[in-house]
C-alpha cells in the first residue's frame, strides 16, 4: 500500500507543473521614433496592423519613409534587435500607456505587450511602438500582444 501511495504522489507531483513566472526585460526605446509617425512612417502599412523583428540597419531604413532632412537613427544591430509595430487606431494622436517585455525561459518565448490609448481626434491612423532587445534574445520565439483602449471624452 505504501508503494502504491508513493507512486500516486509522485505521479501527481509531476503532472501538476507550476506555471512559469516570466522575467521582465526592461523596455529600451529610441527617442527619435515617434508614436504618431510624425517624422517617419512605415511604407505601405497605412491602416494596417503589422509587426517586425528587425536585425540590420538596411532593413530598418528600407521599412520607413521619412520627411526630407530627417535621418533615421543608427542602431547597433550587432548587439540589438528592434521590435517594431504598427497598430491601426480610430483616434489620432494615440499614446502608449504601457509596454512590457516578458521572457519565458522554459518555453523559449518572449511576449511584447503594448497598450495603446486612442487619441481624441476621430480619424483613422496608425500608432507605432518599439523596443530594443539584446541580440541574445533572438533565439526565443517572439510574440506581439497589442491592446487598444478607446479614448473616452469627459
Amino acid at each position: 500500500k505504501t508503494l502504491i501511495l508513493c507512486g500516486v504522489l509522485l505521479t501527481t507531483a509531476y503532472s501538476c507543473e507550476k506555471e512559469e513566472v516570466p522575467v521582465k526585460i526592461s523596455i529600451e526605446t529610441i527617442n527619435d521614433l515617434s508614436v504618431c509617425g510624425d517624422k517617419c512612417h512605415l511604407r505601405d502599412v497605412n491602416y494596417k496592423n503589422a509587426h517586425y523583428i528587425i536585425d540590420n540597419q538596411n532593413e530598418f531604413e528600407s521599412l520607413f519613409e521619412c520627411d526630407s532632412g530627417y535621418v533615421l537613427p543608427y542602431i547597433d544591430f550587432s548587439n540589438y534587435n528592434l521590435l517594431f509595430g504598427s497598430q491601426m487606431v480610430n483616434g489620432i494622436c494615440p499614446t502608449i500607456i504601457n509596454q512590457e517585455l516578458l521572457k519565458y525561459t522554459n518555453e523559449k518565448k518572449i511576449i511584447y505587450k503594448v497598450t495603446i490609448k486612442e487619441g481624441g481626434y476621430t480619424a483613422l491612423g496608425n500608432a507605432y511602438y518599439h523596443t530594443l532587445i539584446p541580440k541574445t534574445e533572438n533565439q526565443y520565439h517572439i510574440e506581439f500582444n497589442v491592446t487598444v483602449v478607446p479614448f473616452l471624452k469627459k
